[in-house]
Order: structure tokens, then C-alpha cells, then sequence
């Protein structure tokens, strides 16, 4: 039984939250903010955002708000689900074989 919350914690750890671009220091107002992972400036190219605002309404603080996994970085959080499963699947098989011994 306590495996199972083991198993779902990431999904209580890094949850969807809403978010926006936080507008860079030394940008101009003609800069557009309405995106959430870039920035389209004055002269039309787009920029990466490097800097995110969380909506803490639900969650205060969450894996995804302190290590900003969003936009390019959210395939983080799907690589620690793989992990730990992975890791969950070669401790089935070790102990197996250990405890037929």
C-alpha cells in the first residue's frame, strides 16, 4: 500500500500550474509578454523567457515553481517519472533474485 504513494508523488510534486513570463529588466514597453515561454521584442524576433511567475493560489511551492521546469524543461518532470520507474523495475528483479536464494 505504500508503494502506490511512492508511485503517484510526482504527480502531487509537480503539478500543472499556471504561469507567465516575467518581463526582463531593461526591456522596452513595446515588448509583447503574452506568450508563456517567449518573448516577442520590438524589432519581431522571438527570445526564450528565462524568467517565470507562478500562480501559488493552489500550491504555495512546488518542484515545478523551484526549478522552473516549464516551457524547454518540462520534459524533466516526465524523465523523473521514467527514472524512477526504471529504478522501481531493477529493485523487483534484484530482490526477486535475491529473495529466491
Amino acid at each position: 500500500m505504500l508503494g502506490i504513494w511512492q508511485n503517484m508523488s510526482i504527480t502531487f510534486l509537480a503539478p500543472n500550474m499556471n504561469f507567465k513570463c516575467v518581463q526582463p529588466q531593461g526591456s522596452n514597453s513595446t515588448d509583447i509578454f503574452n506568450n508563456q515561454c517567449e518573448v516577442i521584442q520590438n524589432n519581431s524576433t522571438a527570445a526564450p523567457c528565462t524568467r517565470w511567475e507562478y500562480d501559488t493560489s493552489e500550491t504555495s511551492r512546488t518542484i515545478v515553481s523551484e526549478w522552473d521546469l516549464v516551457c524547454d524543461r518540462e520534459w524533466l518532470i516526465s524523465l523523473a517519472k521514467s527514472v524512477f520507474m526504471f529504478g522501481y523495475l531493477l529493485s523487483v528483479i534484484i530482490f526477486g533474485f535475491i529473495s529466491d536464494k
